[in-house]
């Protein structure tokens, strides 16, 4: 067992100090991971917070995982996916606003309406709500940044699979957003 799987293990048995320890070992990295996917500094804090508060709560629960890090990470990614998610719902109705008043619009005035850039964004979040979760999960991750291997590591699949997800979004968002006047 090396230091961090101790460190967990402590955790595991109740001591606070080894929260402690691996919140300031930590938190930096899965700021970072939060905040690239979530945009949102508060919310990438509080995602962080939520996976250490997790970790307390249900200490003794789980085996010491293999790689702390990535088990750390995983949990922040989930917790950061469940706020995209809660966000691409609002999107979602926001979306069906949108369309009702565009095509009011379009009845009234004969004629197209071009969409400023929130409704375009409200369309593009839309798209993406549509898409099979690990593949919008893929995409949002590339989008930030991470590379084909880093993605490929951290969900587990093949760099291959990586390729694939995000060939598979791009056409999708393509035919989804080929409607909507750019």
């Amino acid at each position: 067992m090396d230091g961090e799987q101790a460190l967990f293990a402590r955790l595991q048995a109740g001591d606070e100090e080894a929260l402690r320890e691996l919140f300031e070992h930590y938190s930096d990295q899965l700021l970072r991971v939060a905040n690239a996917m979530l945009r949102d500094s508060d919310a990438a804090s509080d995602a962080v917070q939520d996976v250490f508060v997790a970790l307390w709560n249900g200490r003794g629960r789980y085996d010491v995982p293999d790689d702390v890090g990535r088990y750390l990470r995983r949990g922040v990614r989930n917790r950061a996916l469940k706020a995209i998610e809660h966000d691409e719902t609002a999107a979602r109705a926001r979306l069906t606003l949108c369309e009702v008043t565009t095509e009011e619009s379009a009845a009234y005035n004969d004629g197209p309406v071009l969409l400023d850039e929130t409704d375009r964004e409200t369309a593009i979040t839309a798209a993406l709500a549509l898409l099979q979760p690990r593949t919008a999960e893929i995409f949002r991750l590339a989008r930030i940044g991470l590379r084909s291997g880093e993605i490929a590591d951290l969900l587990g699949v093949s760099p291959a699979t990586v390729y694939n997800q995000l060939s598979r979004a791009l056409k999708f968002l393509a035919q989804e957003l080929a409607g909507w006047n750019r």
